[in-house]
């Protein structure tokens, strides 16, 4: 629409017969380019916006929908057994319950280890020097 209104005032400016090709100042193209350039970032825009929400509800379906692991605790733990647990949760979560022994190794536990699916870790039990 703007470009029709544009054409028809040159066309009443200028004088031009229907089928030449319009005729346009510099300053006109210029505002002509400014108007696409500025619909085709508002539709980039648009697009991006569009994707981000998709990608924020998809998400958060996924976080709902998390399932639960299960690490299994072996060795030198006073409780040991089958623990259910949130994908991303660390031995040292895991070790509140299970409950360390005085015999465990500590220096060859990782407490930091994430768990992401299911596993058995066995905790180490001290060698005793003669």
């Amino acid at each position: 629409m703007l470009i029709v209104a544009l054409l028809k005032k040159l066309k009443a400016r200028f004088g031009l017969i229907p089928s030449e090709p319009p005729l346009l100042l510099a300053r006109e193209w210029g505002v002509v380019v400014f108007v696409m350039a500025f619909m085709g970032a508002l539709v980039i825009l648009a697009e991006v916006e569009h994707v981000r929400s998709r990608s924020l509800v998809q998400s958060e379906i996924a976080l709902r929908d998390k399932k639960k692991i299960d690490v299994v605790l072996t060795g030198a733990v006073k409780h040991p057994g089958l623990y259910r647990c949130d994908p991303g949760t660390s031995l040292r979560e895991l070790l509140k319950e299970a409950q360390l022994l005085k015999t465990a190794d500590r220096r060859q536990i990782i407490l930091n280890k994430l768990f992401y699916s299911s596993q058995e870790v066995e905790i180490p039990i001290k060698k005793r020097s003669i």
